[in-house]
């Protein structure tokens, strides 16, 4: 092991007990301070791993313990200290093992030798609240959870002693795929909002569901197969915490019942696993009737619940902010239409000069058939985004990026 490495570990040791010293079981709804719970090092990408536990909100904004993971890479030491800070809003996760504390790093691992400090947040129903329901595509309970994994993140990193290059410390870049991308863009609008020394150098959010009410229509659309999964948990999650009250029941197929309790509520399944046995057809095979019909009491509550997490409207972003938008116009799980109505807002509404937006199948018809066009393309997102952070900010470096993406694109077809 490097002798960089065993001085970072033993600084990040000591992180445990001065971040933990006064960690006590709290009283009333007093939450404990943010502390490292755990530190590993992954021999195979030369990456240390902290996993961290914070305090933030629940969908209910009662005070809650979070968790998230820092990852670094072994090129980082005294010598070459970090360049920034990545923080990375994970995609949907089905099982525990989708998550960052679960083990998903496809893309800390990508970053190994880009000399960033990675911060990856669970996000509430995973990790230290794994016993809960996830909050899924509720990107204004996601970004405060996300804010707040930063802030704590930050001050760890302090504790640990992780050198950075002078002023790279507050150089913090915002990167989302899918449920991600809306995650990023829920943390650029409550900065905005409410933390007016939170900075984001770059934005990149790629195909991500940014208005609920139109990616609900786009799932329940007749004519178009769905990857049902996702349309499925949005609609347990907005039932739940937007205090619908129907029951499994009212919302699912008699039959389908089973299968969505065993493999997407069960977090026992990985995302894949959950692709392989809930594969691409129409959602009419799970839900009941009248959630498709935009007419019935039921489908316009769901409705109006989705009509609450938008970011075409309601808020007023910073001028400055740079953000790259990606799209593949033949995703099948997110409509092309949510980056397009997006790019819209910011750019003809906001006036926004620093937004770029790319739309392009990219490698999708080179992939296999059992890959869907939304997990492909997150490979050309990908690139891009190494591409403009190579171009833009001179952080150029080697990675196993497409070696990475291409395994775990080919695995898809062997679980």
């Amino acid at each position: 092991m490097k002798t960089r490495h065993m001085l970072m570990t033993g600084l990040a040791v000591l992180a445990v007990f001065s971040c933990s010293k006064n960690d006590v079981i709290p009283e009333g709804d007093q939450i404990p301070p943010a502390k490292v719970v755990s530190i590993t090092h992954d021999d195979s990408y030369g990456m240390t791993v902290c996993a961290i536990e914070y305090p933030s909100v629940d969908p209910e904004g009662k005070p809650v313990t979070l968790s998230a993971v820092i990852t670094y890479g072994d090129e980082i030491s005294e010598k070459s200290p970090a360049r920034g800070i990545m923080l990375v809003n994970r995609i949907t996760a089905f099982g525990l093992a989708d998550t960052p504390s679960g083990g998903e790093l496809v893309c800390q691992e990508a970053m190994v030798g880009s000399g960033l400090v990675c911060v990856s947040p669970d996000l509430y129903g995973y990790g230290s609240t794994k016993d809960k329901l996830q909050a899924y595509c509720m990107g204004n309970t996601n970004a405060q959870a996300t804010i707040d994994a930063l802030l704590a993140a930050q001050e760890l990193i302090r504790e640990m002693e992780i050198p950075f290059e002078p002023g790279k410390k507050n150089r913090i870049f915002n990167l989302g795929y899918s449920q991600g991308a809306q995650t990023s863009l829920g943390v650029l609008r409550l900065a905005a909002e409410k933390y007016p020394d939170i900075h984001f150098t770059h934005t990149f959010a790629g195909s991500g569901p940014y208005d609920m009410l139109g990616t609900f229509n786009f799932m329940i659309s007749a004519d178009v197969p769905q990857y049902p999964a996702t349309a499925i948990l949005a609609i347990i999650a907005f039932n739940e915490y937007y205090h619908l009250g129907y029951t499994m029941a009212d919302l699912f197929q008699p039959s389908a019942i089973p299968v969505i309790e065993q493999y997407i509520l069960s977090k026992e399944y990985t995302s894949n696993q959950v692709m392989a046995r809930i594969p691409i057809q129409r959602l009419e095979n799970y839900v009941k009737e009248d959630i498709l019909n935009p007419d019935t009491e039921i489908s316009r509550r769901l409705g109006e619940a989705f009509a609450k997490e938008t970011f075409f409207s309601g808020w007023v972003p910073r001028k400055e902010e740079r953000i790259f938008l990606f799209s593949n116009p033949q995703d099948e799980v997110v409509a092309p239409l949510n980056t397009q109505n997006l790019y819209q807002f910011l750019v003809e509404e906001q006036e926004m000069p620093h937004v770029e937006w790319l739309s392009t199948t990219g490698i999708t018809p080179l992939v296999p058939d059992f890959v869907m066009r939304h997990v492909a393309a997150a490979v050309d997102f990908g690139l891009q985004c190494v591409s403009i952070l190579t171009k833009n900010y001179n952080i150029v470096w080697m990675p196993n990026f497409t070696q990475i993406i291409e395994d775990k694109l080919a695995n898809m077809g062997k679980e």
